[in-house]
């Protein structure tokens, strides 16, 4: 069986949706924030902040609502209708002919959600012998590793690594560095017949060799690898 309060939510929300289509003009932003302004000033007294504190929600959200451009959630709307004795209709639709301020607090507000607050996170504790041990280890891989790929293998940021192991980081990005030089080097012996082919045939077409004119008579799988592809020329 449904709680008091998801009964009286699902009652506001049915009551919205039926007299919508009686509505002789539509909610709109500005309504509801004229009505948000004026129940500030009515049930605590211009405090925005008090007001915040009422509702649960930063002070910073209220001046976004008045100043800025934001809109209460459907959430929200429900915990300033219930604390200031208003339907969500009223709320919405900016009506509050027949209003008055609520001699007490309701006491409904409490079962609604309240923001959960962010935990803090538990900082970790680094164990640099046994980093040192596994950077040694990535020095000696078949294929070289970047240093980027180093922190994620061992969840430590590369800045981490720089500072609290800056020899064996400086070797791996080294290795890094010559293992891409080399790289490329064989990328560019595998792709040079091609290139001279394709310059062969541009200049005797009479044309400049181009980026343009290559890669219309180069393969893409040979160019891609390539970088540079003007200096490689």
């Amino acid at each position: 069986m449904a709680d008091p309060t998801a009964r009286w939510v699902a009652r506001q929300v049915g009551e919205l949706f039926a007299v919508q289509q009686a509505l002789e003009t539509a909610p709109t932003r500005d309504k509801l924030i004229k009505v948000i302004a004026y129940l500030i000033t009515e049930v605590d007294h211009r405090q925005s902040a008090a007001f915040a504190r009422r509702i649960g929600v930063a002070k910073s959200t209220i001046h976004h609502w008045l100043k800025g451009e934001g809109t209460p959630t459907l959430e929200a709307s429900l915990k300033i209708a219930t604390l200031c004795g208003a339907s969500l209709t009223q709320l919405l639709t900016g009506d509050l002919s027949g209003w008055k301020r609520p001699d007490s607090e309701l006491q409904m507000i409490p079962s609604l959600s309240q923001p959960t607050p962010r935990a803090r996170a538990v900082q970790r504790e680094l164990n640099w012998i046994d980093i040192e041990i596994r950077l040694q280890e990535f020095l000696l891989l078949p294929t070289p590793i970047s240093l980027l790929e180093a922190g994620r293998r061992l969840s430590v940021e590369p800045r981490q690594l720089h500072l609290r192991a800056n020899m064996i980081t400086r070797k791996l990005s080294e290795r890094w560095k010559d293992y891409l030089r080399r790289r490329q080097e064989t990328h560019v012996a595998d792709a040079w017949p091609y290139l001279e082919r394709a310059c062969i045939d541009i200049l005797a077409e009479g044309k400049a060799v181009t980026r343009r004119e290559v890669v219309v008579r180069v393969p893409a799988p040979i160019l891609t690898p390539l970088n540079n592809l003007l200096q490689v020329l």
